[in-house]
């Protein structure tokens, strides 16, 4: 192979070329191309095994025309599965033709990132998928809560310790309100103080805001995937 980057494309034109002579194949290439790097791609075998390599890179597959000495190369998935519903389908499938028809349910992990990297040369990268804003804001609802937490001793210094009083009614009403419960009648038990410091208080209300906003990011998400839908369609067709 040369010993510069090379686009897929021209590749492709390498391998059906013997001692500088083209084999007499054409490539129809319908592929994202990308300039490979010189020494990385290396193949033994067949030079159909050498094409299906590289269209694979790409999650592509060949289609080797009937009659003329010509292939296709096509993505497997020409369209990402999330933009399905707003696409018009190459082909319809005549009703008279379906058999049978049925839809199962998939529940996958809503992934939205893959790392890509070269297997001896190249850099490591991570490719996020447009549009999953969701991830992204829970990530930073997350990390404006850590910080948040730790300002807590800058906002409530020993100064504002020692001049407030928690008290033990406080506490407990606090607590029932978390646990979403009714507090117990009110005693005199509960004007003493409860012996715990304003600064611990103010880290407990932005842990829990902070939990809050987590939640309330992954219910909107939720909501999201369910209205997107995920499904698996089985058709048989009739002979």
């Amino acid at each position: 192979m040369p010993c510069w980057p090379r686009p897929t494309r021209q590749l492709m034109d390498d391998v059906l070329t013997l001692n500088g002579i083209p084999l007499g194949w054409n490539i129809d290439w319908g592929l994202t191309d990308w300039n490979v790097p010189p020494g990385v791609f290396t193949q033994q075998g067949t030079w159909m095994e050498a094409l299906v390599a590289i269209a694979s890179a790409a999650v592509g597959y060949l289609i080797p025309h009937p009659s003329d000495q010509s292939i296709r190369v096509r993505h497997r998935y020409p369209v990402a599965s999330w933009e399905w519903s707003a696409v018009t389908p190459d082909f319809v499938l005549p009703v008279d033709a379906v058999a049978r028809e049925s839809l199962r349910w998939l529940e996958k992990p809503g992934y939205n990132c893959v790392f890509v990297s070269g297997q001896d040369v190249g850099v490591l990268g991570q490719v996020t998928r447009a549009g999953t804003q969701y991830v992204d804001r829970i990530r930073v609802v997350r990390e404006k809560g850590d910080t948040i937490i730790k300002e807590v001793p800058v906002y409530v210094p020993v100064q504002a310790d020692a001049a407030c009083t928690i008290n033990r009614g406080f506490v407990r009403l606090h607590d029932a309100a978390a646990a979403g419960d009714l507090p117990e009648p009110a005693g005199d038990a509960d004007a003493a103080a409860a012996e715990i410091a304003l600064s611990a208080v103010a880290g407990a209300v932005a842990d829990n805001y902070q939990t809050c906003h987590e939640n309330a990011e992954q219910l909107r998400a939720l909501q999201a995937w369910v209205r997107a839908g995920i499904s698996n369609q089985v058709i048989d067709l009739s002979r």
